[in-house]
């Protein structure tokens, strides 16, 4: 006896496939992926821009994993490392930077359910695979433009996260770059010693991380963790390093304490950048209290050797009004009157140099003046500033044996004449009034 099977309609086999279809699109974790096989849904993976990337990443948990295993492959590697489009070489710095911004935030969306210590370790693999594309912008732009490159794939990855986590992630590019080895070599060594290893420390720290970012909070978050851990001394020859004047890519650790800059812009150039960074340290003090700070730009003037007090009287105009009166207010406190006089008698020669405004000058002195707590000793730092200029010009008038020498001298003459027109018009305000 033969026993018959009923055997299913077309139509009824069909609508079965269709309702079951339509169950994994509604019900499935990845909608209408669900039906594609992984290895196409690779090639689409393949053919979307990073950033389509790393927005599809975070449309589900299912489809995070699904990315994950891309990125995993050596088809996403190449994908990611290396530029389809071939870019002009004018624009292509802006380009990479642009495409590592990408990776960074790739990264951050696929790992953001990771432990920070995953997360940390993850990159690090990550950024190890992606060593063809960081050579290709060093070997066209520059060791400089390879390490801005990375900086801004760490600076993307880390945005959001909690200073703590922030810390780890400092300590542990520490570690994998030998950041430690380098900065114990450099800090414990004499000026200059390791000229190469002074500059790749100065190029990373600046690029990967300080320059990354244009808020003070920022950069002085970044800087407490670098200098923090060292002693004051050690701190102002790691700022110096890091801002200092540079020249034929080596730091120029004595140019101050010979030279004083000739123009403005020259100035500017060597001084402005120090002296932003001491501003950043001073206003966002959560690590560094004010006498920490005054240290540390008394350190910072005796690098390698005492600076010039005219290049001391620039950097203290960069600085502003706030930290020039502390700073002098320090000295004065402690008795420092001839160094005081000294540094009026430069902030003259600065001023009228480089066309300031002597009422800046005469306001410090006041406030000064209110620091001293001795009447006694308020005069006794009028007449430094006096004495100063005789003495100056005393020595300036002696070596007047060429043209420079005359035009020094006619500096510091133009230079007190200017100080002495403001201090009489404060003196006598009230009659000039009238």
């Amino acid at each position: 006896m033969f026993l018959c099977r009923k055997r299913k309609s077309q139509r009824l086999e069909f609508k079965e496939m269709e309702v079951k279809k339509m169950d994994t699109i509604q019900y499935g974790p990845l909608g209408y992926f669900d039906l594609i096989p992984v290895e196409v849904i690779f090639k689409i993976f393949g053919v979307m821009s990073v950033e389509d990337l790393s927005l599809l990443i975070i449309t589900s948990k299912a489809m995070r994993n699904l990315a994950e295993l891309y990125r995993m492959t050596q088809e996403s590697i190449n994908r990611l490392s290396i530029p389809r489009e071939s870019i002009d070489i004018t624009h292509s710095q802006e380009y990479y930077v642009k495409h590592f911004r990408s990776l960074g935030l790739l990264m951050k969306r696929s790992t953001c359910l990771y432990s920070t210590r995953d997360r940390l370790k993850t990159c690090e693999i990550f950024l190890r695979r992606l060593d063809q594309i960081r050579l290709e912008v060093c070997s066209r732009h520059g060791k400089g433009a390879g390490l801005f490159c990375y900086g801004k794939f760490i600076s993307t990855m880390l945005t959001g996260w909690d200073d703590h986590e922030c810390q780890r992630a400092f300590r542990s590019i520490q570690v994998s770059s030998d950041l430690v080895k380098n900065m114990d070599i450099t800090l414990k060594s004499s000026y200059g010693q390791f000229p190469r290893t002074e500059m790749n420390l100065r190029l990373f720290l600046r690029k990967v991380f300080l320059d990354q970012y244009e808020k003070q909070a920022d950069r002085a978050f970044w800087l407490s963790l670098m200098l923090k851990p060292w002693p004051i001394v050690n701190q102002a020859k790691l700022l110096y390093l890091l801002y200092g004047p540079v020249c034929n890519e080596e730091v120029m650790w004595d140019v101050l304490s010979f030279n004083t800059p000739a123009t403005l812009d020259q100035s500017t150039r060597y001084l402005h950048a120090l002296a932003e960074a001491i501003r950043t340290m001073h206003t966002h003090n959560k690590q560094w209290s004010e006498d920490d700070v005054i240290s540390i730009v008394d350190e910072l003037t005796s690098t390698c050797m005492e600076w010039l007090a005219e290049n001391l009287a620039n950097l203290l105009l960069f600085c502003g009004t706030t930290i020039t009166v502390k700073f002098m207010g320090s000295k004065a406190i402690n008795g420092r009157m001839c160094e005081l006089g000294n540094l009026v008698a430069s902030f003259c020669v600065v001023i009228t140099k480089f066309r300031y405004s002597t009422s800046w000058l005469v306001n410090v002195i006041q406030q000064v003046l209110a620091i001293i707590d001795s009447p006694k000793e308020r005069v006794n730092f009028l007449n430094h500033i006096s004495t100063t200029f005789k003495d100056v010009l005393a020595e300036v008038a002696e070596i007047r044996d060429d043209s420079q020498g005359e035009s020094d001298f006619m500096l510091v003459l133009d230079a007190q004449v200017e100080f002495s027109k403001e201090i009489l018009s404060l003196a006598f305000k009230n009659m000039i009034a009238q």
